[in-house]
């Protein structure tokens, strides 16, 4: 029979609500194998619930026609943290997939790069014979990150000053308190006390909507819950407000109005 690693979801403790991606690991060579791993992926995720979700992962690997199946289990952890481990089964030739669930209320809100590799790889004859096993050193990571969004985005016109403004938000995580109650995630907006530390700029384009988008003006984040930025322009434009994102947020692009 055909020996299975231990289960084939891993639950890892990550946070809703916030920005997933996993980026792609190049192929290096096996330390001790006949063959490779590599090209772990996933597609982005933005979770914006306290519900746990299942998220995907791909791998790839170049075993030569006598091997029958491959198994891999790849170390998934944070930087700084202990790590837990992915499990990726054959699902068509030359490819690797597995699971693991992405839950809350089970860490502090550690966002970064959640490390994918090194990888423990076992292979099979086609009657289920362990034929070997090997430690591969490709790599990926993990990128989590808070969600952000503009609501209330408006454009006015004063003469010939545009104003732009917008209310900047972010998906605030979860945490527990005191006596163990759980503070759900929710939308929380940029505010004196709770700032969104990021820096925005206002973009335009031809009213028509076929030219290309241009930065105008940058600014910082207000003091307030409303970004306001004001610009002289003379013609019609289109305008949007982006925010370049940082090492907790989610870029994101506010929705388009035309003054």
């Amino acid at each position: 029979m055909l020996k299975r690693l231990s289960g084939s979801t891993a639950v890892v403790a990550l946070i809703a609500g916030l920005f997933l991606t996993v980026s792609p690991a190049t192929a290096t060579a096996a330390d001790d194998g006949p063959f490779d791993v590599w090209g772990f992926t996933a597609k982005d995720l933005a979770v914006r619930s306290d519900s746990c979700r299942r998220i995907r992962v791909y791998a790839r690997h170049n075993a030569p026609s006598w091997v029958h199946s491959v198994q891999v289990s790849t170390d998934l952890r944070p930087d700084p943290g202990s790590s837990t481990e992915v499990f990726l089964e054959e699902s068509s030739r030359g490819r690797l997939t597995g699971t693991f669930d992405y839950c809350p209320r089970y860490t502090d809100g550690t966002v970064g790069k959640y490390h994918l590799g090194e990888s423990e790889v076992l292979y099979y004859d086609a009657d289920g014979n362990d034929l070997g096993e090997f430690i591969d050193t490709s790599r990926g990571y993990v990128t989590i990150k808070q969600s952000a969004r503009f609501v209330g985005v408006k454009a006015k016109r004063k003469g010939k000053t545009v104003t732009v403004s917008a209310r900047p938000q972010y998906w605030s995580i979860g945490a527990y308190g005191e006596v163990g109650n759980w503070s759900s995630a929710n939308w929380a907006n940029n505010s004196k006390s709770n700032r969104l530390k990021k820096q925005f700029a206002l973009q335009r384009r031809t009213a028509n909507g076929r030219g290309t988008w241009r930065t105008v003006k940058r600014v910082v984040p207000p003091k307030g819950t409303t970004l306001a930025i004001k610009l002289k322009a003379r013609k019609r434009f289109q305008y949007r407000i982006v925010s370049t994102g940082t090492a907790r947020t989610f870029a994101t692009t506010s929705r388009v109005v035309r003054r």
